[in-house]
């Protein structure tokens, strides 16, 4: 009986085994852009850093969004260190947001508005999203 079952297994092609349904269908361009909160760390000097990384759901087209309106930060200045340019995919650990040793509860939020789309995520300093591998 084993060898029936072992030569079963065999006969399957191999990428059956290692294929995973897409989250999403993967277009070349026409997608929308995402930002994305990735946790925090505490800095030498007490601050912390708030780290964003962002999703660009195409294949192949490369976007670019100024700071202002449609790409800023919040509270504070709309620039502070976000990307203008989004590489195709998924990138992490792009830039961070340093907030004072005080910060508390307080949120920064990411907005990317593009394609008639708005997206906007909040970093924040909740103990289970420490990055305890980039602290500085």
């Amino acid at each position: 009986m084993r060898l029936v079952r072992w030569a079963v297994v065999c006969a399957l092609p191999a990428s059956v085994f290692a294929q995973e349904p897409p989250a999403t269908t993967a277009r070349d361009s026409g997608q929308t852009v995402t930002p994305a909160f990735e946790g925090w760390y505490k800095n030498a000097d007490g601050t912390f850093s708030i780290s964003f990384g962002y999703f660009n759901r195409n294949a192949a087209e490369q976007v670019d969004v100024p700071v202002g309106p449609n790409n800023n930060i919040s509270p504070g200045a709309a620039n502070q260190g976000q990307p203008t340019h989004f590489a195709p995919r998924r990138h992490w650990g792009v830039f961070a947001v340093v907030v004072p040793a005080n910060f508390g509860e307080k949120k920064v939020v990411w907005t990317i508005n593009y394609r008639g789309k708005t997206y906007a995520i909040p970093g924040h300093l909740k103990p289970g999203w420490e990055i305890d591998a980039l602290q500085g």
